[in-house]
């Protein structure tokens, strides 16, 4: 999120490319572009409908903010005009997730979660691969996609219904 300019965002085919990388540099006290951990960290995604609003909703909250030279191409901007922190996600989220009194997680927490939802909903594991940006599948479906419990129910339940009808011999 940190790295994404509108140049990486086609609104009329709804694709965004990634092709970088935002850290913020504490000793230069500025943000670096670098490039994706490896080749297949560049990727294009396909936006769903909510990400397009989202992104749509983004354009018109920037319209009012700072231009800060160097940063204004950047999407996700602070009320300053600079790109925003990963940090302020992560605290953000954790006063969020203290409010409603569950665990605290980080933005990064999410993309496992999303993982696990995508192929909770039969997404198929390549497709995934290619979403995050993983050059090996092991990565994706060791690391990232995780099985909950109501999965291990469903599917338990689906091999249930599918063997009653078989005769045992």
């Amino acid at each position: 999120m940190t790295g994404l300019k509108w140049s990486d965002i086609d609104f009329k085919k709804r694709i965004i490319s990634i092709s970088r990388s935002v850290n913020y540099d504490k000793d230069e006290k500025r943000f670096i572009e670098n490039p994706t951990k490896t080749e297949s960290g560049k990727r294009t995604i396909p936006l769903t409908e909510t990400a397009y609003q989202i992104l749509i909703e983004q354009k018109k909250a920037n319209e009012g903010k700072p231009i800060v030279l160097g940063y204004h191409e950047y999407v996700f901007l602070n009320s300053k005009g600079k790109p925003t922190h990963r940090k302020i996600y992560d605290r953000t989220l954790n006063r969020i997730a203290k409010d409603m009194g569950i665990e605290s997680f980080s933005i990064h927490n999410l993309r496992h979660s999303f993982a696990t939802r995508c192929i909770e909903s039969g997404m198929k594991p390549k497709t995934l691969q290619k979403i995050l940006g993983h050059a090996n599948i092991n990565l994706t479906m060791n690391l990232y996609v995780h099985v909950t419990n109501d999965e291990l129910t469903k599917e338990m339940q689906k091999f249930e219904s599918m063997s009653n009808g078989l005769k045992v011999v």
